[in-house]
């Protein structure tokens, strides 16, 4: 017989805080809003720069975005831009093994060239605009993924294939297909003047003209694309920003709007404690760091009501935001500093809370030149390991305790909760009591992970890592066993100055699995058979008890060593008698009803060297390799068949010791029946196998058929030519 429990939690806390003193917090985690974690995107910078992580899952904007989109040509690769500009398909690989959900931007100016450092624009037709946008998704949506390199392509698609200069231009066969790009920014910004360059100012009806041209061609091409258009920001009192002339026309295509959104608190960051606006300066940091919130909140609601003013269904129109960071645009300085991390932190957190459908972060999360990885990139990092898709709760302190704040997620699939806390004060500890209700959960592991800098004193809001010296980082500790979490009912937090502490604990399952095959053999009686005995006694070396619990494997199965998290054996014991002893793994079957000193099988060397004491329950650790023991668990779930374990007790000669079997019908309190001895093994939730496909597979539909095979005499013998510089080299 198994039972089980399921755990199904990871708890992380995020506490703002600048008084030492105690916050009482309830959380009930039983409810909770969806939140979509494509607010959790980045710029495509991150998949060219070594961080690929930080957009795995989530959205990421663009092959080339923001001022430099609106002269690029995607074809060319030409622009403004064009040194920082990368080909399209590797973009779309790249967000295909990433499993990232695509925004592209369209350029509505207009392409040019760069002479010196200037960038002109040379062709600002709306042709030229129109057949781009359009060809473009053509070619993201159209062709890339329903053709591969050497098969034969229509005239049309042949055609805008010859444009490219760069390639691979398709995908080679075998390959997955890559997914279409559905959400397509028009423009950027493009309310405000141009920063630079020829371009004249928009209209609005210019402007309403232009997106309307670009928008019908690209849907002339794919009809189930979401399109919207670009801007800085729009507030019900803006009546002259033009694109008011696409809201206020009912038949203009908007499924989403996209803005941009810069808090500008990184002017206030100023660590030199000599300057004369230091102390100033600090207080309205933290009140920045404070008020992300309520900032993002009006902004949200701006955009809302000024499409509800113009006669749009807000219900019926996403909210994007495709450009944001606390800090501002221009304060690149305060990018690698704890301020930013924890600025990025409640700014996210607020995203999930308002409801909006997708944001990405603007610029680095570390150095492209050396690669350091600043605090915001580590916050990322757990946020999309631990963030879950569920918001649970949001606590806002107030008065002297204005500086807190706590958000509760969890992950509806796996059920992971967690917890977040920060501290945003520069100098000054908290301490929080939580009590974490209706989790619904047995703990598994807890880890307690603190982003701050290494010698924890020294962290605060102007803590950075630059130069390839990390100064901040996560430092994790494993609380399973610290008494102070054994009732998350009832718990304390403390959250050091300028940090973000996270306590994680993780979901998973307990398997308590019997004893179902034990004996004892004893050397005086060498025949004698005792597999019926309620009791297995070890008085001295010539009792010798065998435990089995023949079902383990197939209550473990789908299970791999890696999600163990502990294994050990449970014993009752019957008599008070400290002991001290041997441990064998078995090495040949056997059956207690047949089991004698005679008949037993060999024994592997000793393993393990258990102190047991009584009466009471005694616990034996299968899962460790201390001290040179073989690690049984982890033996038995990696090929060595499971026979069972013997154990040889060393007790003096006046004395005896016992334990209850597996037929003992004494009453107690073992989770498989009495007093009973069990294996209790608990595991992490398996995170499930990787699919892989066969190389015959060819369409990845997880099956080989004819489809497969007529894929494979499409392009039989095709594009072999060793003359022609597209084709595959399968000579070589």
């Amino acid at each position: 017989m198994k039972n089980v429990s399921y755990i199904c939690a990871v708890v992380c806390v995020l506490v703002f805080m600048s008084y030492s003193q105690s916050v009482a917090i309830t959380i009930d985690a039983s409810g909770g809003k969806t939140f979509n974690r494509d607010i959790l995107g980045k710029v495509s910078e991150h998949m060219y720069q070594g961080s690929p992580e930080l957009v795995k899952g989530t959205a990421v904007r663009d092959v080339l975005t923001g001022s430099l989109s609106t002269s690029f040509d995607w074809k060319n690769l030409t622009g403004s831009g064009a040194g920082s500009a990368y080909a399209t398909l590797p973009f779309l690989i790249n967000a295909r093994d990433n499993d990232s959900h695509m925004v592209f931007q369209i350029n509505m100016h207009g392409t040019g060239e760069v002479v010196g450092d200037e960038f002109t624009y040379t062709d600002i037709s709306e042709s030229k605009v129109v057949s781009l946008a359009a060809d473009w998704v053509q070619y993201c949506n159209l062709i890339v993924p329903n053709y591969f390199l050497g098969q034969t392509l229509s005239s049309q698609d042949a055609a805008l294939l010859g444009q490219l200069n760069w390639s691979p231009k398709l995908l080679t066969l075998g390959n997955q297909p890559t997914p279409k790009v559905s959400y397509w920014e028009i423009g950027n910004e493009e309310e405000l003047t141009p920063l630079n360059w020829n371009y004249p100012v928009w209209s609005a009806s210019s402007y309403k003209a232009r997106y309307n041209a670009i928008v019908a061609a690209m849907l002339a091409k794919d009809s189930t694309i979401k399109v919207g258009p670009s801007i800085s920001m729009v507030r019900p009192s803006n009546t002259n920003h033009i694109v008011r002339s696409l809201f206020q026309d009912q038949s203009v295509k908007i499924d989403q709007v996209f803005y941009h959104i810069y808090l500008n608190i990184g002017q206030y960051w100023n660590p030199d404690t000599g300057s004369p606006s230091y102390a100033s300066d600090l207080v309205s940091l933290q009140a920045g760091l404070r008020n992300i919130y309520a900032a993002e909140q009006q902004n949200y609601t701006d955009v809302r009501n000024t499409l509800i003013a113009d006669g749009r269904d807000p219900n019926q129109i996403k909210i994007m935001i495709t450009e944001w960071n606390p800090m501002g645009f221009v304060y690149t300085a305060t990018n690698p500093s704890m301020a930013s991390a924890l600025g990025a932190a409640e700014t996210i957190f607020a995203y999930a809370d308002i409801g909006l459908d997708l944001t990405t972060y603007w610029a680095q999360t570390r150095s492209w030149a050396d690669g350091t990885k600043w605090p915001v990139h580590m916050v990322f990092e757990a946020m999309i390991n631990h963030m879950g898709d569920t918001l649970v709760s949001r606590y806002v302190g107030t008065g002297g305790q204005q500086n807190v704040r706590l958000y509760v997620t969890k992950d509806s699939q796996s059920g992971q909760v967690a917890l977040w806390a920060m501290n945003f004060a520069n100098s000054g500890s908290a301490t929080l009591d939580i009590s974490l209700n209706n989790l619904g959960i047995t703990p598994v592991e807890l880890t307690m992970m603190t982003l701050g800098e290494l010698n924890e004193a020294d962290t605060s809001l102007f803590s950075q890592n630059m130069n390839q010296t990390i100064n901040v980082d996560w430092r994790n500790a494993d609380v399973t066993t610290d008494p102070n979490f054994a009732n998350l009912a009832n718990f304390q937090l403390a959250v050091p100055q300028a940090t973000i502490r996270v306590l994680v604990i993780e979901p998973g399952t307990v398997v308590n699995v019997p004893i179902d095959n034990d004996n004892e053999v004893i050397q005086s009686a060498p025949n004698t058979n005792d597999g019926s005995s309620a009791i297995l006694w070890y008085e001295w070396e010539g009792y010798r008890p065998y435990l089995q619990a023949s079902t383990l494997m197939s209550e473990l199965a789908g299970y791999s060593f890696s999600d163990v998290v502990s294994a050990q054996l449970f014993m009752y014991n019957y008599k008070d008698v400290p002991s001290q002893g041997d441990l064998h793994l078995v090495k040949g079957s056997w059956n207690e009803s047949t089991l004698t000193w005679n008949t037993q099988p060999s024994l592997e060397d000793t393993w393990h060297n258990p102190v047991t004491s009584g009466p009471g329950w005694v616990s034996v650790d299968l899962n460790s390799s201390a001290g040179g023991n073989t690690n049984v668990i982890q033996r038995w779930m990696t090929g060595t068949p499971n026979y069972g374990i013997a154990l040889n007790m060393h007790l003096n000669s006046n004395y005896y010791a016992a334990m209850y079997s597996s037929e003992s019908t004494q009453a107690g309190d073992s989770p498989v029946g009495g007093l009973k001895p069990y294996i209790k093994v608990v595991l992490r939730n398996p995170s499930g196998p990787d699919i892989v496909y066969l190389a015959q597979d060819l369409n990845h539909d997880l099956k080989v058929d004819f489809d497969d095979f007529a894929m494979f005499a499409q392009t039989w013998l095709i594009c072999t030519d060793p003359a022609d510089s597209i084709c595959d080299k399968y000579w070589k």
